[in-house]
C-alpha cells in the first residue's frame, strides 16, 4: 500500500513523515503479531516481539519530535490489523504471506538511532 494511501486513511493522526510512519508501522506489525500468537495455538509467543515493538515505538515518537500521542494512535489503529495479517499468512494466504514477509524483513533489526 502506498504512503499516500495509508495516511488518507488515518486522517486524525499527525505523524510527521514517512520515516516515522514507517518505523510505527514495526511496532505495529510487532504487537500485531503478539495479539495473533496470544490466541492461537499456530504461532509461539516470544519476548522478541514485544522488545521489538517498544524499540520501533520509542523511535518513532523521538522521529516525531517527542510527540507520542499520533504515533501511539497509529499504532492502535494497526495493530489490528497486523494481527489480521498474520492470521491470514498462518492460514496460507499468499499475498498476506508476501506482506508480512516483506514487513518482517525492514523490521526485524532494532530501529536504527535517531537525533
Amino acid at each position: 500500500m502506498r504512503l499516500a494511501t495509508v495516511l488518507a486513511l488515518l486522517p486524525g493522526i499527525a505523524i510527521g513523515g514517512a520515516a516515522d510512519l514507517l518505523t510505527a508501522q514495526c511496532a505495529a506489525f510487532w504487537l500485531g503479531r503478539d495479539d495473533y500468537a496470544a490466541r492461537s495455538a499456530y504461532l509461539d509467543r516470544t519476548p522478541g516481539d514485544l522488545l521489538l515493538a517498544r524499540d520501533f515505538r520509542d523511535a518513532a515518537v523521538r522521529l516525531n519530535n517527542g510527540a507520542a500521542a499520533p504515533v501511539d494512535a497509529f499504532i492502535a489503529a494497526e495493530r489490528h490489523n497486523m494481527a489480521l495479517l498474520t492470521e491470514a499468512m498462518i492460514l496460507g494466504d499468499r499475498q498476506s504471506r508476501d506482506l508480512h514477509d516483506r514487513l518482517a524483513a525492514r523490521c526485524a533489526g532494532p530501529a536504527k538511532p535517531q537525533p
